[in-house]
């Protein structure tokens, strides 16, 4: 059903967020045609062809150990002493409203770089150029932290369960246990993306130059080390504890699934019969279905057979899609004509027959969605840091709020869905309590 709560005009932010996640390298591809087809290469078990492009084994081309001035170092750290990093107001969630959402805190963090919680878990990290605190509670006490700057540049980080790992430009990989801050592990390489299996047993780190590497966390060494075909753009690890790579380079734009215990390539996808480059690609959580954006359309992919489900057709360009937690409901954001008027919408569709189920008007273009833990809720926020929370039962907005955030990077819901997190690059964090 269409809402026409908060209508707006203003596009301009749209376009530029979708154009900005074209990868530069496809510009080619305009001037060079179109391919044409959908495709999967492999059956799910080892061929020929995979095991001499995966030839990296455990024994084959393990990386070099880590360095003994890389041991870990124990205790955890706050900056200049301080009860918390972020200042001496923070305050209890608790309230007695009987709104929807109450601002429980909203703070300017110096230098803030990232934002990791976990929908399960009560706790989240904030992540600076110079130090980690770990918080917890209903209270959001910062009950450790870390100092990080002697480290260099940070250049991935990601937490599960009890673990958290932050990749450096220094070529050191590093795990710290959640919410301790305690140093686990110390690794040489250079990596720029990570991803924890959900069992938090394996890590896979992946760099620029093609190299994939996978460490066992209950050993602490590492499993295997392969060079990708391509540039790889995206790492998610299946229920299943495959891994999901996805890539650029040749062929094209792809996405290979590997079985992270043999240590081998176990099926290829792409997408080629497409109108231009691919922007990016989304994996579902239970790891059937993925998402690929390619300017006005939305691809869906059954990963074990490799078959297009469907073809989501949209009216401009999209620029964020995201599932729902259950994985049966796609949400993509872009713009449509609805009564003679363009506006932002947000589109939500069945993951599996790609039929739209729901068109909820924006008004300004959302750069970022969350869904509830339980699939209830979506929240979304404009670039400038308006946000609206929606109630997916019948497409109605429950409320909309705005803080001090701008250049918004992540908007998540923790603590079983009783908060709502939402960081800008280099500064405010707001954080919400939901109310059930």
């Amino acid at each position: 059903m269409l809402n026409t709560e908060s209508v707006g005009k203003s596009y301009a932010w749209h376009r530029w967020f979708a154009v900005s996640r074209v990868v530069i390298v496809f510009g080619f591809l305009l001037a060079a045609g179109m391919l044409s087809g959908c495709a999967a290469v492999g059956d799910g078990t080892p061929t020929e062809d995979s095991l001499e492009t995966a030839t990296a084994t455990p024994t084959q081309t393990p990386l070099p150990p880590a360095s003994p001035t890389l041991t870990p170092t124990a205790g955890p750290f706050f900056p200049s002493g301080l009860d918390s990093p972020l200042g001496e107001d923070w305050p209890a969630i608790g309230t007695d409203t009987a709104a929807d959402v109450e601002k429980v805190y909203e703070h300017h963090v110096d230098g803030l770089v990232e934002v990791l919680g976990s929908a399960g878990d009560e706790y989240l990290a904030l992540i600076t150029h110079d130090w980690v605190s770990f918080l917890q509670g209903d209270d959001l006490n910062p009950v450790a932290g870390i100092a990080i700057d002697a480290f260099g540049e940070l250049a991935a980080a990601k937490m599960h369960g009890d673990t958290l790992v932050l990749a450096f430009r220094n070529r050191e990989v590093r795990a710290f246990e959640v919410p301790s801050g305690n140093a686990v592990q110390v690794w040489e390489a250079s990596v720029d993306q990570l991803a924890l299996s959900l069992d938090v047993q394996f890590l896979a780190g992946a760099s620029a130059d093609g190299t994939l590497t996978i460490w066992d966390l209950d050993g602490g060494g590492i499993r295997y080390a392969t060079t990708l075909r391509g540039m790889p753009s995206g790492l998610t690890f299946l229920p299943d504890n495959s891994l999901a790579v996805e890539l650029t380079g040749d062929p094209l734009e792809h996405i290979e699934l590997w079985n992270i215990e043999a240590g081998y390539r176990t099926d290829t996808f792409e997408w080629t019969d497409r109108a231009g480059p691919i922007y990016f690609v989304t994996i579902s959580p239970n790891g059937a279905t993925a998402a690929w954006v390619s300017r006005a359309s939305v691809l869906l992919m059954d990963l074990e057979s490799g078959e297009a489900r469907a073809v989501l057709g949209h009216e401009d360009f999209v620029s964020e899609a995201d599932f729902g937690p259950r994985s049966a409901i796609l949400a993509t954001t872009s713009a449509a004509a609805v009564d003679d008027e363009f506006m932002a919408v947000i589109d939500l569709w069945d993951a599996e027959t790609g039929e739209k189920l729901q068109t909820i008007l924006h008004g300004e273009a959302a750069v970022r969605l969350a869904f509830s833990p339980d699939g209830s809720l979506l929240a979304s926020a404009t670039y400038d840091g308006v946000i609206r929370l929606w109630d997916l039962s019948n497409g109605e907005m429950l409320q909309e709020f705005e803080g001090e955030q701008d250049r918004v990077f992540r908007l998540f819901f923790a603590y079983g869905g009783r908060l709502l997190v939402c960081a800008s690059w280099e500064g405010p964090i707001g954080i919400w309590a939901v109310q059930e």
